[in-house]
């Protein structure tokens, strides 16, 4: 399980076939569902402690849900009760560990990366946050990797390509996409694309365009 911002990578072993089932839960709606359940004081969201799950049964359940929600025969009802049962089962058992609690980054290198995430689709110099935090280049590079997993480029980068992942569910042509996510080309922004999220904006928005 991968919290909100968490830098993670699915790598494949090398040279065998690689194919895993990814399961994308919006954040706020699974905030709301915790919160019904009791299990939040608040409907915000809260990291959840636990990175992998190892019971069998809450991995069985988790396959169900997939066949469930992939089944072009099953009605959408079918398809939305299945998920909050087994959110709802998952999440109530991850809530008996203990919260998740990550070393805080220091507010200088937290207003770096807000001011990527708000920004992300300008050009931001790295003079610019150097001016911003404090910081030296060098300082700044392996401070910000240190605590986000990523150098501030590589940061903003990432979150251009979620920018873009938000426009091709919204329907906007791969070529706008691109553009409004700050690439300066469609070919740059494809190979991008795939690189980060091991799929073609193609075949990211083909299942979307289906539905």
């Amino acid at each position: 399980m991968m919290n909100p911002y968490w830098v993670h990578a699915c790598n494949p072993i090398e040279n065998q076939p690689w194919a895993y089932m990814m399961l994308y839960v919006d954040t706020e709606w699974l905030s709301e569902l915790r919160y019904q359940l009791g299990l939040l004081n608040t409907p915000y969201w809260q990291d959840i402690a636990t990175a992998v799950i190892t019971q069998p049964a809450l991995y069985a359940g988790y396959c169900d849900m997939a066949a469930c929600l992939l089944d072009e025969h099953r009605e959408i009802s079918d398809k939305q009760t299945a998920l909050v049962e087994y959110l709802s089962i998952m999440m109530q058992v991850l809530a008996q560990e203990s919260p998740a609690v990550l070393p805080q980054a220091p507010s200088a290198l937290e207003q770096v990366a807000a001011y990527l995430r708000a920004n992300c689709s300008a050009d931001i110099s790295l003079e610019r946050l150097c001016e911003q935090s404090g910081y030296s280049a060098g300082h700044l590079i392996r401070a910000f990797k240190q605590h986000f997993g990523l150098t501030p480029h590589a940061y903003l980068i990432n979150q251009r390509i979620q920018l873009g992942q938000q426009a091709l569910k919204q329907g906007q042509p791969i070529v706008e996409a691109a553009l409004n996510a700050g690439f300066n080309d469609q070919p740059h922004f494809q190979r991008t694309f795939k690189r980060l999220v091991a799929a073609t904006p193609n075949q990211y928005r083909y299942p979307l365009l289906n539905q």
